[in-house]
């Protein structure tokens, strides 16, 4: 598609739709998006995200989703201490079933653990969000797989094949 024409008509709604209304927000998120692609300066890109926080963030899964676009925006700036805080948000209050709080979860166990060298506790951590998780397919292969890479990581190939084989 051309973006040029995207963003007429996103901006087109920001400028008629009623603040509370649901397309207004998706075009608003799709014009930071169409900015960050066009190669944006990631820390205006961030301004822009704090701004619709400040507009829309009062209900948990529209927050939720601005939260999870910063933290992805402060990863590929290479923070992701700053970008945890925003994947901890998102755990602690976004509703129990919003896709982003186990996207939030699964990261912040890999920031947190993993890539701190601590495999084993990030194995156990994973573990329990299968048990969280375990009546949710999609999220339960997920984490199977997680569980068993990283398994074979700590040398238990053993542990590994009990993850890694379809069950």
């Amino acid at each position: 598609g051309k973006p040029e024409e995207a963003g007429k008509h996103y901006r087109w709604i920001v400028e008629k739709a009623p603040r509370d209304n649901w397309q207004r927000f998706r075009a608003e998120m799709s014009l930071v998006q169409l900015k960050r692609q066009g190669g944006g300066k990631r820390e205006e890109v961030l301004k822009e995200y704090e701004r619709l926080l400040g507009a829309y963030g009062a209900e948990a899964n529209t927050a939720a989703e601005i939260h999870d676009s910063m933290a992805q925006v402060l990863m590929e700036m290479g923070k992701p201490e700053e970008a945890g805080k925003h994947y901890r948000w998102i755990v602690e209050k976004a509703p129990r079933d919003n896709w982003q709080r186990f996207r939030a979860e699964m990261i912040l166990i890999e920031i947190e653990l993993h890539a701190k060298g601590r495999t084993r506790e990030a194995i156990q951590a994973y573990l329990e969000l299968l048990s969280q998780h375990k009546k949710d397919p999609e999220i339960v292969r997920n984490v199977r797989q997680t569980v068993g890479q990283l398994y074979l990581e700590v040398g238990e190939e053993k542990e590994a094949k009990k993850y890694l084989s379809d069950q």
